[in-house]
C-alpha cells in the first residue's frame, strides 16, 4: 500500500481473534514523542530471547490505555503463552477478544507511522468503520527487518461491529459469536 496523504487504505480482510497476552517494554508517548518508539524496539528486540513462554517468532507493537489529552501507551513485545516467565522489567497485557479491521503497511519502517495515520484519518471511515474501545497493534512477521522497503506489517484495528454496519463485518460478527 502506498501511504501518500491522499490514500484511503482497504483492509485486506476482518478477522475475528480471541484473548490473548503480550509481554514486553511498554512506555507512555504522545503525538509529539511518539518518534521515540523505534529506540523503544531498538532496546527491546535484543532482550526478546529472555523471555520465556513465547508463542512464537512474532512480534507486536501495541497500543493501549488511551487518555483524553491524546497520550496513549505503547508495548513492544511478543504473544506469550500462560506459563510465561519475563524479566522484572517487562510487563504482559491481556487483549480480550475483538473483530479487527487488517491493514497492511509495505514498506521500511521509517514510514510506517504515515500508514498508520492514514489508517486512523481515512481507512476506517472511508469503509464505514467504527473502532472498538480496544487496543489496536502492528503485527510484525518472524524476521521482519525495519529496514527492508519490501517488508510487510499488519495493522490490526479492534472494531465496533454494532456501529459498523457492512455485510463484511456481519459475517465476522457471525463466525466469532460477537
Amino acid at each position: 500500500m502506498n501511504t501518500a496523504k491522499s490514500d484511503k487504505p482497504s483492509p485486506l480482510r476482518f478477522v475475528p481473534r480471541g484473548a490473548f497476552r503480550v509481554a514486553g517494554l511498554a512506555r507512555r508517548y504522545t503525538i509529539e514523542t511518539n518518534g521515540a518508539i523505534p529506540g523503544q524496539w531498538a532496546e527491546v528486540v535484543p532482550r526478546l530471547e529472555e523471555i520465556v513462554g513465547r508463542v512464537d517468532d512474532r512480534s507486536y507493537g501495541v497500543c493501549f490505555a488511551p487518555d483524553e489529552d491524546g497520550a496513549f501507551a505503547y508495548m513492544a513485545g511478543v504473544e506469550i503463552d500462560r506459563s510465561a516467565v519475563l524479566p522484572s522489567d517487562f510487563e504482559s497485557l491481556r487483549i480480550d477478544a475483538a473483530s479487527y479491521a487488517v491493514f497492511a503497511h509495505r514498506g521500511s519502517a521509517a514510514s510506517l507511522r504515515d500508514t498508520v495515520m492514514a489508517v486512523w484519518d481515512r481507512g476506517l471511515s472511508s469503509h464505514g468503520l467504527v473502532p472498538a474501545s480496544a487496543p489496536d497493534f502492528e503485527l510484525y512477521p518472524a524476521g521482519y527487518d525495519p529496514l527492508d522497503a519490501s517488508g510487510t506489517v499488519e495493522i490490526w484495528v479492534p472494531i465496533d461491529l454494532e456501529a459498523s454496519g457492512t455485510d463484511d463485518l456481519r459475517r465476522v460478527g457471525a463466525r466469532s459469536g460477537t
